[in-house]
């Protein structure tokens, strides 16, 4: 059995049916549909999930892009990310980038 693991991108990099991880800030919730709104500081998305966090938690989402009314995040897996140091992330990033 071919183990899969989410790769980590952008949201405004996101295609349908890739299996990724992103991390960022919940700034909507809609507690009737047990949907997120993430916002990575490129782009929201929509994520449904089982457990709704509050706005302006910070999460890290895995799971499955796919096309409903644009480009969703489904069978997903939240982390909760409180201690999260974003400005560290984001040099990180910058330097596995190679800038």
């Amino acid at each position: 059995m071919k183990r899969t693991f989410p790769r980590e991108k952008n949201v405004s990099d996101l295609t349908e049916k890739e299996y990724v991880a992103l991390i960022g800030t919940v700034v909507g919730r809609d507690d009737k549909d047990y949907s997120l709104m993430v916002d990575d500081g490129t782009g929201t998305i929509k994520v449904l999930a089982e457990k709704i966090f509050e706005v302006g938690n910070v999460v890290c989402c895995m799971g499955k892009t796919e096309r409903l009314a644009g480009i969703v995040l489904t069978n997903v897996l939240i982390v909760d990310m409180e201690d999260f140091d974003r400005e560290l992330y984001a040099r990180l990033r910058a330097m596995e980038a190679g800038e």
